[in-house]
């Protein structure tokens, strides 16, 4: 299925690599702004492709490691890429896919791992590294 609406402005195609909650969030938000998705998803069950589906976006369903899986994708167009996986070592491994595949591209990368975003930044340049447990933290604090 290869069908959405039409990117409004400068936002442009941005391809979202996930499987879980996070993943369909991110899709929600970005639909609402109007912005052309693009989604893929290793298991066809997931919380993620069901949300897809739904959606009435483009899903590619295959491993997202694997070059052929992106290039479906379409991430050689894609103006950002969003690294939702819940495996630090996967989307890393995709990051580095996509320096050669969409060097253009913006990166968003989930890491579970916060210490690896120094290393990362050095080695992908311009990538925007997100963690969960980071960004949960304060809502934690000032809940107690």
């Amino acid at each position: 299925m290869k069908s959405g609406p039409r990117a409004s402005g400068s936002g442009g195609r941005v391809v979202l690599v996930g499987d879980d909650g996070l993943g369909v969030r991110v899709l929600q938000a970005l639909r609402e702004l109007g912005i052309t998705v693009t989604a893929v998803c290793a298991r066809p069950e997931a919380p993620f492709a069901r949300a897809a589906r739904e959606a009435r976006v483009a899903l590619i369903i295959g491993d997202p490691e694997h070059e052929e899986t992106l290039r479906e994708a379409g991430v050689e167009e894609a103006s950002a890429c969003g690294l939702l996986g819940d495996s630090d070592l996967a989307n890393l491994h995709i990051a580095l896919e996509l320096l050669e595949l969409a060097p253009r591209a913006r990166v968003v990368l989930r890491l579970f791992n916060i210490s690896l975003a120094g290393p990362i930044h050095g080695l992908l340049g311009d990538v925007v590294v997100l963690s969960a447990t980071e960004l949960a933290a304060p809502a934690f604090v000032e809940a107690a």
